[in-house]
């Protein structure tokens, strides 16, 4: 068995840190062997057929419906996502594959002030490739390095704008609020409660929706709008 070892970069505080890494795979079952028998790395928490990105757009127009099989585990505190395409529509993801682009793919990073993050990402060589989500609910950008003179990490770390196999490097930009958190605070439970030995546990993406922080972020959107306040 090989250690799993991979250099994560300091991203600056205004895209807050790594909490993800993610891959994309052919198939999700394959993956997750390949990572537990060559790594170590399990138990993941599974979700198949997911259709995760709603109101989003991809490269300026409106998306189509993606499905997804995902996986989640974690190594040392940071969460691993595989991610296996199960439909043929033009994505993010097709694009991945259409390159066979086999390597890390993307970090996630949460931030508390969406529109500052935006703005910094757009100021230092990234452009969006999908912008999903609710201004004042709830966002989430996925967004690609294409001006490499640009850095957004620390001094010294300018090498990270691209991956390992040349590709500008993608962030996953998360709001940070009460209903983006169970997306990282719940999975990381959920996977620490996987019985011993269970390598796979099946779930789905609306079973950790937290409902009264959805219900309770609408009433705050719904009242900044009719006071203009958005």
């Amino acid at each position: 068995m090989k250690d799993f070892s991979i250099e994560i970069p300091t991203i600056n505080p205004i895209l807050g840190s790594v909490k993800q890494i993610a891959y994309i795979v052919g198939d999700i079952d394959e993956a997750i062997d390949y990572w537990n028998e060559t790594y170590g790395i399990g138990p993941w928490l599974v979700t198949r057929g997911a259709k995760p990105l709603n109101r989003a757009y991809y490269r300026g127009n409106q998306a189509e419906a993606v499905i997804l099989d995902i996986g989640f585990a974690y190594h040392e505190g940071l969460q691993v996502e595989l991610i296996a395409l199960k439909n043929d529509v033009p994505s993010m993801y097709k694009e991945v594959i259409e390159r066979d682009q086999k390597d890390l793919q993307h970090y996630g990073v949460c931030v508390p002030d969406f529109e500052a993050a935006t703005e910094y990402y757009q100021a230092n060589g990234f452009i969006p490739i999908i912008e999903a989500g609710i201004k004042g609910m709830a966002q989430m950008h996925y967004v690609e390095a294409t001006d490499f003179d640009k850095n957004i990490f620390k001094e010294g770390e300018q090498g990270f704008m691209k991956t390992p196999e040349g590709h500008g490097i993608v962030l996953e930009v998360i709001e940070d609020n009460s209903v983006t958190k169970p997306y990282f605070d719940t999975i990381e439970k959920m996977v620490s409660e996987i019985p011993e030995g269970q390598k796979i546990k099946e779930f789905t993406l609306s079973s950790i929706t937290p409902i009264g922080a959805v219900i309770a972020t609408m009433g705050k959107f719904l009242f900044k709008k009719i006071t203009g306040k958005l």
